[in-house]
């Protein structure tokens, strides 16, 4: 089973289910029941055998601090729902958020994201030597071949407490072993 967090968007015509490329699609309407979602929340779990840690559900309507939903005019079977003895039945951590907070927050969650990124590509020089190294990491982060590091070149950086902190496959993603061909070295300052 994987462990995982699920997305729900429960709106007045439909609800959409999503947990890591498995989405699903159900029809709601004016008589869905806070019992019906949970239903098919069970049913979307073990039919894709998820094993979820954590569940965000956006309502349309209004919701309190406590994830409580005062008020839904699509779903008004919903309004007075209070998810906090549901879910915790289903024994996981879960949140309920109105529809538009959550897309808003969605957005500004993206832009953190965007922003981060690209503060840290900013700061992120290609390097082939020791030296180059160095001078990178005094105001970032170096990306150096593996190779250039045998050697010593490890123990070198670390006199200035400049240390390792990802290798990375030539393609990009994770190196799957230190001797991978191509692999390169992500290295910054320690702190």
């Amino acid at each position: 089973m994987r462990e995982n967090t699920i997305g729900i968007d429960l709106g007045g015509t439909k609800m959409l289910l999503y947990c890591q490329g498995v989405h699903e699609r159900i029809e709601t309407g004016s008589a869905f029941t806070p019992n019906d979602l949970l239903h098919q929340l069970k049913r979307f779990v073990a039919s894709n055998r998820l094993s979820p840690k954590r569940i965000g559900i956006a309502v349309p309507g209004l919701v309190d601090a406590e994830g409580a939903v005062l008020a839904s005019d699509v779903l008004p079977l919903f309004s007075g729902w209070k998810p906090k003895p549901d879910m915790a039945a289903l024994n996981l951590r879960w949140s309920v958020l109105n529809d538009v907070k959550a897309a808003l927050l969605e957005e500004m969650q993206l832009g953190m994201l965007e922003q981060a990124r690209s503060d840290r590509d900013a700061r992120t020089f290609d390097v082939s030597s020791i030296a180059e190294a160095r001078e990178a990491a005094s105001t970032g982060f170096a990306r150096i071949p593996w190779a250039a590091l045998a050697d010593g070149g490890i123990d070198q950086l670390a006199k200035e407490a400049i240390t390792v902190r990802c290798l990375q496959s030539a393609e990009g993603g994770l190196a799957q072993s230190d001797d991978e061909p191509g692999a390169v070295a992500l290295v910054a300052r320690s702190y």
